[in-house]
């Protein structure tokens, strides 16, 4: 072969992994939710992209590819005034709950490595013939999630578990404590009950439609999950008011709490009041 022609297939080459990056990243293809990731914004060596390589004797383990996970949960109606900020249209009838976001592998230095698993994929089918037992009652995986993990957009759940899955899941199931995609789901749900934020929240007086300070909040969950939990609120456009949007839970490879990363800000804010809205802000 010519080296020109080398050189040319080796440009195709890095075109198409780099297309291929922006394709999972653009959450406008598949009708998503958009996060900003410079709210974790990383610091450390990038050692662990050198070690996250699967070979056809070993896949790599959680600990040689990521840090720690954050299940991410938003309530809707804060989260669709971000949403709409940014331009986003939330679905027409829009309840105010608590659901999942998502349950991200995250790093601790400044560049996410590929974690991807080319090996495990998303099957919905899979989701409904799994039992799960709820706070309440026992019925499958898949009508737990349609009610507790769903787009504000008026997108089929599925979509988002889809993406969720390509752009998190896969890396996830790396740690032993998930293994493949039903356990992805699974677990991040079982993560998410056991938060019974409802519940939390009414106990403390801090209910949709009332503001409290922001050290508070973190007071409060503090107080449930035992550790520090990262609050996410937005703005008010042209306005005073700061809205309660969503709240950032930190674990470890064994999906055990532990302190969320970079809570400086947080920890300076304190005294800011946070209103939980009960409705889409205008």
């Amino acid at each position: 072969m010519e080296w020109n022609q080398l050189l040319f297939l080796i440009l195709v080459f890095q075109t198409l992994l780099i297309t291929s990056d922006a394709f999972l990243r653009n959450s406008s293809i598949f009708d998503l939710d958009i996060f900003d990731y410079d709210d974790f914004r990383r610091s450390d060596a990038a050692t662990t992209k050198n070690k996250c390589v699967d070979t056809e004797q070993r896949i790599a383990p959680a600990e040689d590819c990521f840090d720690y996970f954050i299940l991410a949960v938003i309530w809707t109606f804060g989260y669709a005034y971000k949403q709409k900020l940014m331009g986003v249209q939330s679905r027409a009838k829009l309840g105010g709950q608590w659901v999942i976001h998502g349950l991200w592998p995250s790093w601790l230095h400044e560049e996410n490595p590929n974690c991807v698993r080319y090996d495990q994929v998303f099957v919905e089918y899979r989701l409904k013939n799994e039992k799960f037992r709820g706070p309440l009652k026992d019925d499958n995986l898949h009508t737990f999630l349609s009610n507790n993990w769903y787009s504000i957009r008026q997108t089929p759940p599925k979509n988002l578990w889809d993406h969720e899955f390509k752009a998190h899941g896969s890396c996830a199931t790396r740690a032993r404590k998930i293994k493949d995609s039903v356990g992805y789901y699974r677990e991040a749900l079982r993560l998410f009950f056991n938060l019974n934020l409802n519940t939390l929240f009414n106990n403390n007086k801090y209910r949709a439609g009332d503001k409290m300070k922001l050290s508070q909040i973190v007071e409060i969950l503090h107080e449930q999950v035992k550790k520090k939990v990262k609050v996410q609120f937005t703005p008010q456009k042209g306005g005073t008011e700061n809205y309660l949007t969503e709240l950032f839970i930190c674990y470890n490879y064994n999906l055990e709490a532990i302190d969320c990363p970079y809570l400086e800000s947080q920890d300076r804010n304190g005294d800011l009041e946070i209103t939980f809205p009960a409705n889409i802000p205008k």
